[in-house]
């Protein structure tokens, strides 16, 4: 258990180095997760790779968390996990629905243009000056 107590050293220092909670650093730590997994994986937004890799490495992390205290924490971990995976799932979820809304209106305009009606108007209208 020399490498979980070690791991857990690393963390309650990086916690009193920071002054960040607990909870403040699981989210910090599942954007920049993220982020990296994106690049490294060289993905765009929404990607469920990516969400994948955020997902894994907190496991191991909650893993870690119970092989240093003998038992899970139940609320701990979940609260953990749920700290960690929102704003990347939030970001995938949303990137996925306007993927999806694009793609319905592309076809929407595929569809038009071949019945040969007037297109849907892509710009929007100017704001009025104040």
């Amino acid at each position: 258990m020399e490498i979980a107590d070690t791991y857990h050293a690393m963390i309650d220092t990086i916690i009193a180095t920071t002054g960040l909670s607990d909870t403040v650093l699981h989210i910090h730590a599942g954007m920049a997760i993220y982020l990296l997994a994106q690049l490294m994986l060289r993905t765009r937004r929404a990607s469920l790779n990516a969400l994948t890799m955020v997902f894994a490495l907190e496991a191991a992390n909650e893993t870690m968390d119970r092989l240093h205290s003998g038992s899970w924490n139940w609320p701990n971990t979940l609260s953990d996990f749920a700290a960690t995976m929102f704003w990347p799932l939030m970001i995938v979820i949303v990137g996925r629905y306007r993927r999806q809304r694009w793609a319905r209106m592309e076809a929407h305009r595929t569809f038009v243009a071949s019945m040969g009606l007037a297109p849907i108007p892509t710009a929007r209208p100017a704001r009025r000056a104040r």
